[in-house]
């Protein structure tokens, strides 16, 4: 699964495409687009409740989703399987998480986790702990994060699942990111590299991944020609699996990179070839992320009025989807973008905005950049003329 992330500042709020997080599947399995089922239940009700609820998830509904899946938990007998409970537990989860409801999807991870304890089945609970540490990721837990990582680490150690052991590797690495220990960062995700390489049969998709998230730790180390190498390298590898969305995220990628080198009009040319591809594949995310970033580089062109059009496009698009972490993002940016114009009042608007929507989702680090941010304005508002 796709995880985005933004490279922020106190000057500028550059979203990247961070291909991370192999652990946010549908059903308790290595992460694969259709994992086979973890349990047989017992019950024709929570059999039909659990597929209606999948059903809704997958057309994104997911309020009526939730639904389906408390009514399966209700509908649960003690004659059903442990393993059945902690699934519809888990899938309760996995939904909470696409509303942004991080504590709550916490809590029933951890229902999910004890439930399969009982079971003793070693492979799920690792899954599940890769889970409940994805959630602290988000919410920029990373000593949490990091925690529960380990331990799924050395589960996936236990039972030989190199796979798995991989994804958690780049897991871990994602941690040291966000903790900006680039050189630590990047000896886990050679490491996930090398164990997704000697994977029969290859994990393209993972594989695409893991070279990604290398190329933006290349970027953060200045080594730039080593970062595009590596984003070209994941281009082909999703290429030759026809990932239209993986080729828009490594594009997203090197746009990124050039951004980062104050090449603006090199990003601006890849940024709109990966514009392209997600107006295409309907990748409605993918588009707000990519308007987001070519109109932070028109705003080094002195483009405002593109850059303006373009973050207000962005911004329409995240609060349609109710996507609150990209809505935060990019109000962060449209601060950015008035702050270049000297328009500070309306600065100051856009950050507090972004402010509030980052401490309603829990999220401490980027809630930090944003208040620095405003800080930043101020400062500039008391610069004598």
């Amino acid at each position: 699964m796709t995880g985005d992330n933004y490279y922020k500042t106190a000057h500028s709020t550059v979203r990247v495409s961070l291909v991370i997080l192999f652990v946010l599947s549908i059903q308790f399995t290595g992460c694969t687009k259709q994992p086979p089922s973890l349990s047989e239940p017992t019950s024709a009700s929570v059999v039909t409740k659990l597929e209606q609820g999948l059903r809704l998830y997958e057309a994104a509904q997911y309020d009526e989703a939730l639904e389906c899946y408390r009514s399966a938990a209700l509908a649960a007998s003690e004659s059903d399987t442990l393993s059945l409970l902690a699934d519809i537990h888990y899938r309760i989860g996995l939904t909470q998480l696409k509303r942004e409801k991080y504590p709550e999807a916490l809590e029933s991870y951890g229902e999910a986790l004890k439930l399969i304890r009982k079971t003793g089945s070693r492979n799920i609970e690792g899954f599940l702990l890769n889970s409940i540490g994805a959630v602290h990721q988000i919410k920029g837990e990373v000593a949490s994060a990091k925690n529960y990582y380990e331990q799924a680490l050395e589960i996936c150690r236990e039972v030989g699942d190199s796979l798995d052991e991989a994804r958690t590797l780049a897991n871990i690495g994602y941690v040291y990111f966000a903790e900006r220990r680039y050189l630590k960062s990047l000896q886990y995700y050679l490491q996930a590299d090398a164990l997704f390489k000697k994977n029969s049969p290859p994990s393209y998709r993972d594989l695409g991944a893991v070279l990604t998230q290398t190329g933006i730790v290349y970027a953060e180390l200045g080594q730039y020609e080593k970062a595009l190498l590596y984003h070209r390298h994941a281009k082909k590898v999703y290429e030759q699996i026809d990932d239209r969305k993986g080729v828009a995220a490594t594009l997203n990628n090197v746009g990124n990179t050039w951004h980062r080198q104050k090449d603006y009009r090199e990003a601006i040319e890849a940024f709109e070839k990966a514009l392209k591809i997600r107006k295409a594949t309907g990748d409605r995310t993918g588009t707000a992320e990519t308007l987001n970033n070519i109109a932070l580089a028109y705003s080094y062109l002195d483009k405002a009025p593109q850059s303006v059009d373009a973050l207000h496009q962005a911004l329409r698009i995240s609060q349609e989807l109710k996507n609150f972490g990209q809505e935060a993002a990019i109000l962060d940016s449209l601060g950015t973008v008035y702050k270049r114009l000297a328009q500070y009042t309306k600065s100051l608007e856009f950050y507090h905005q972004a402010l509030s929507v980052w401490r309603e989702l829990g999220n401490k680090s980027s809630e930090l950049v944003t208040i620095g941010n405003i800080g930043s304005v101020l400062e500039l508002m008391n610069q004598p003329e």
